[in-house]
């Protein structure tokens, strides 16, 4: 018998969370044909891994994929930190259904994440099928598709202020929104995501999302959530999250479990203890968890231009540069502030009323600066604190920022080290980037990125197993492959077994390290030195071979 492919001398940590142990690995047809010291059969391929962990490739639970994944078809930032399979359209995004009501905004995010115009992206697709067509084509990781809930109710009833605000909706409407979902499950979604901090997805009720849930049980689906808040209310949007697994009896993971701003440190042990007392219930609810102490990353300058008429950030630097003209845009800033404050504080009546949880009205809010290159003094300082420091209202320090740093000035939402590690370490969280995967690192230096793009599972390896021992090797890899994929419903992956398919990543423990900072998040790791993608080497000596060998799952 002749080998596709043949691991020798292999420290085999198999996904289980069990001690390592030697072995030779034998490949075939994509899946794991042998595993025993000493295989002695003829191979087309031979690696000796003297030296290096070979476990099954990283799952990310998390990733926002599907916007690049037909444009850059690679996921080179994926494969590089050893991620072999990923779950697209989280957060309520997905790229399908399309219809005339969501068309807009759908090329806009994809455009956006492929650092392109919007005129430049052609949506030619309606279906989730039809879409999963184009992944087919060809992709460098395997993708497990996620319907969103936010997208079905866009496509329904439109953007917000034009039926998407809306709570209560017609039985006609939730039908309409039911056949979406079936439709998006038929045709290969795995499951329902939703991003209740994300307009439309947020002005839904408990009871809409049950319904759509009950949908998603008849095809053994699971439902992935973004909760209502991470914040002032991330308690009561946790308690949201259970009650939609018990009611609609479908496994629950809640996403990038966190709590930021200052005042809500340490409500993760809160959150985490409702998770274990659903689990004690007989409720399948996991979570997962990024390793950094900051969540999404922008930039001063587009936050202070989202409230205007600009969408060049050039031209309106040029614009605030000039001190008449930055007051005629200050008037107008101030004037879409007080409208977005209009629209939540309606908003949080009307979820009131069906007995949901939403947070007051917090502008500039908790993110911090991390970085800047002329004002070093005010990293991890919000915008509130900034302008205290600079005795200045918050829109002029955000105006000042903005102009010395031109344009370069990121921000992120700020969590506390010791509750990433309280996380982290609970043995139901799994690891996740919440990243969209890339083929080149972008050349504009204002694009705002955050580094678990690239270093995301080589920063775990590094800091929480190597340097700090806060998880043991085999238990971190079991949150980064066994745990994932049953979070996924995926049968055949996440372990090292015979007959499971051969994703595999091969590391240097020692050396494995995250290269990327927030001045610089655009760099790949060190030490992930081999990834094999359905038994395919995706990654051979730290190098992209260009092969295509992922799958739609």
């Amino acid at each position: 018998m002749k080998l596709d492919l043949l691991l020798k001398n292999c420290l085999v940590i198999d996904g289980t969370g069990n001690p390592w142990y030697e072995a030779d690995i034998g490949v075939d047809d994509g899946r794991i044909a042998q595993i025993r010291r000493g295989i002695k059969a003829g191979a087309k391929t031979l690696l000796d891994l003297s030296g290096l962990v070979l476990c099954p490739g990283f799952i990310d639970p998390h990733s926002h994929s599907d916007r690049t994944l037909f444009i850059q078809r690679r996921a080179a930032s994926a494969l590089r930190q050893g991620i072999t399979t990923q779950a697209i359209g989280n957060c309520g995004f997905s790229c399908a259904p399309v219809t005339d009501r969501n068309r807009k905004y759908l090329q806009s995010r994809i455009a956006q994440a492929n650092h392109l115009k919007p005129e430049e992206i052609k949506i030619n697709w309606r279906s989730m099928r039809q879409y999963l067509g184009k992944l087919r084509q060809g992709m460098g990781t395997n993708a497990v598709p996620l319907v969103g809930h936010g997208v079905v109710r866009m496509a329904v009833l439109g953007p917000e202020g034009k039926g998407g605000q809306k709570t209560k909706i017609s039985s006609k409407e939730l039908e309409h929104m039911k056949e979406l979902v079936r439709g998006a499950m038929n045709d290969g979604a795995r499951g329902l995501s939703s991003g209740l901090t994300y307009a439309p997805g947020r002005n839904a009720s408990t009871e809409e999302l049950i319904e759509l849930c009950n949908v998603v049980r008849e095809y053994d689906g699971f439902y992935f959530t973004h909760c209502r808040d991470e914040g002032d209310v991330v308690v009561e949007a946790y308690r949201e999250a259970v009650r939609i697994a018990r009611e609609a009896n479908v496994s629950v993971n809640i996403a990038h479990h966190k709590s930021w701003g200052r005042p809500n440190w340490g409500k993760v042990r809160q959150t985490l203890a409702i998770i274990e007392s659903a689990r004690r219930e007989g409720l399948d609810v996991t979570c997962d968890v990024y390793p950094y102490p900051r969540a999404g990353v922008g930039s001063v300058a587009d936050r202070l231009m989202s409230y205007t008429q600009f969408n060049d950030l050039q031209d309106f630097l040029k614009h605030i540069s000039d001190l008449a003209e930055f007051q005629k845009l200050r008037r107008q800033i101030e004037r879409n502030l007080d409208l977005q404050r209009r629209a939540d504080e309606a908003r949080r009546r009307a979820l009131k009323a069906v007995r949901v949880a939403w947070p007051k009205f917090n502008v500039p809010g908790y993110a911090v600066i991390v970085y800047s290159k002329t004002h070093p003094e005010f990293l991890d300082m919000n915008l509130a604190e900034i302008a205290k420091a600079m005795g200045k209202d918050w829109i002029t320090a955000a105006r000042q920022l903005a102009i010395d740093d031109e344009g370069v000035t990121r921000m992120a939402g700020f969590m506390t080290e010791e509750d990433v590690r309280t996380v982290i370490k609970h043995p139901i969280s799994m690891i996740g980037t919440d990243a969209v995967s890339s083929d080149e690192p972008p050349k504009d230096p204002l694009i705002a990125m955050h580094p678990r793009t690239y270093g995301t599972y080589p920063r775990v390896l590094e800091k929480y197993v190597r340097k700090e021992n806060l998880l043991s090797l085999p238990e971190a890899i079991r949150k980064m492959t066994s745990l994932p994929a049953h979070a996924l419903h995926l049968r055949d992956r996440g372990l090292i077994a015979v007959g499971m398919h051969a994703d595999l990543v091969a590391f240097d423990q020692e050396k494995v390290r995250e290269t990327g900072t927030f001045a610089n998040p655009a760099s790949y790791p060190k030490g992930i030195q081999h990834v094999m993608v359905n038994g395919v080497l995706a990654v051979r000596d730290e190098t992209l071979t260009g092969a295509l060998a992922g799958r739609v799952l």
